[in-house]
């Protein structure tokens, strides 16, 4: 459950404008900053939005009911060694996920700077096709059932060998 949550996560492209004016806010902050752009050595306010972003990205369903499964998880393991329940926090205030707010960090800062983020990359990936035009309608549909990542991995590899 939580990997099919994860590569849904992984092959969406988030559409929040929640999430969005809080990244700009945080690219705005990072102008400030001096120093290492990572959560523990950033200042409390900055914090405090990088927080806040963490807290919407919690209200996107995906995100939730991977967090979800995440705590069940986690209070089966730890009811062996507890009796009494774990405390659900909030994902921002779930010291295991430091790695999401540095992530936040690191995405705003290559906003900041105007580096291509990891969403741009696919688009960049894409380069390396020619043009449509270029190619038969054949192709271009086993193009896409190559690039369809919900297709299993040997539908798409007979695609590949049908493309050659």
């Amino acid at each position: 459950m939580i990997r099919q949550l994860t590569q849904e996560m992984a092959q969406s492209l988030c559409a929040a404008p929640e999430i969005e004016q809080k990244m700009e806010q945080l690219v705005g902050q990072l102008e400030t900053v001096k120093g290492k752009k990572s959560y523990g050595y950033l200042p409390e306010s900055v914090k405090k939005t990088v927080d806040e972003a963490v807290d919407k990205l919690e209200e996107l369903l995906v995100v939730r009911e991977c967090y979800d499964q995440w705590c069940i998880l986690q209070n089966e393991v730890e009811n062996y060694c507890h009796d009494k329940p774990r405390e659900r926090k909030k994902l921002a205030q779930e010291k295991k996920f430091r790695q999401i707010k540095n992530a936040i960090i690191q995405e705003a800062e290559n906003i900041r700077l105007g580096v291509m983020t990891f969403e741009d990359e696919k688009v960049e990936d894409r380069d390396e096709w020619v043009e449509n035009w270029e190619v038969s309608y054949e192709c271009l549909r086993l193009r896409a059932k190559i690039e369809d990542r919900k297709l299993p991995l040997d539908q798409r590899d007979e695609a590949v060998g049908d493309l050659e």
